[in-house]
């Protein structure tokens, strides 16, 4: 009895953590709606170095399967627009952004 006691006390400890969990604001479910209209049913995955290399095969690798848009953080924004012409990236798939 006392080792049943004992298990559910942690038990409920292990949960406190949700205590400050809130519903989403209509706000928020708004914003959840935009990006759903912009992006549709496709994973959102940033993917850094498209422009060349490793990240270049990748970001075409995804964008294949029609499952993903892919955010190309590149350093040269104008090498990254001639690499989604010579790569034929889909342009409502792929947004390019400038990292350093």
């Amino acid at each position: 009895l006392i080792f049943t006691a004992l298990t559910l006390l942690t038990s409920v400890n292990g949960f406190k953590f949700m205590a400050k969990w809130n519903m989403p604001t209509q706000a928020e479910l708004r914003s959840a709606e935009a990006v759903k209209d912009q992006f549709g049913d496709r994973k959102l995955v940033v993917v850094t170095g498209t422009s060349s290399g490793l990240g270049r095969k990748a970001a075409l690798a995804l964008l294949r399967t029609g499952q993903y848009h892919v955010v190309g953080a590149v350093r040269d924004l104008d090498k990254m627009e001639t690499i989604c012409e010579l790569d034929e990236y889909p342009m409502g798939q792929v947004s390019p952004m400038e990292c350093e």
